[in-house]
């Protein structure tokens, strides 16, 4: 039996493809975690509030014989918890993407 093979199975779960390009030898894919609210790491207080966001680049394996580079869009949060010593975080992606990879 034969399955097809759909874009948004290329997708990690969690997340939400906002554009996908192919250059030369290589797909690019841009995407975005798709809840609204972080975790501290610190304190566990849930937050809203958006501060900044940067770009996180991740290569992926090949995808038909072509090499595939995530690109993410990490958004960084305020945490309002007063006692908290961290006062801005980046969210997290859990066992889909670790920290630093």
């Amino acid at each position: 039996m034969r399955s097809a093979l759909h874009p948004s199975n290329l997708i990690p779960p969690g997340f939400v493809a906002d554009s996908a390009s192919s250059e030369g030898n290589q797909t690019l894919v841009v995407i975005h975690a798709n809840r609204d609210t972080a975790a501290c790491p610190a304190c566990g207080k849930i937050s809203k509030r958006i501060r900044s966001h940067y770009r996180r680049q991740v290569s992926d394996l090949p995808l038909g014989g072509r090499s595939v580079r995530l690109v993410v869009l990490v958004r960084r949060f305020s945490c309002d918890a007063v006692l908290c010593e961290r006062q801005i975080f980046a969210e997290r992606f859990g066992a889909v993407l670790s920290p630093y990879a």
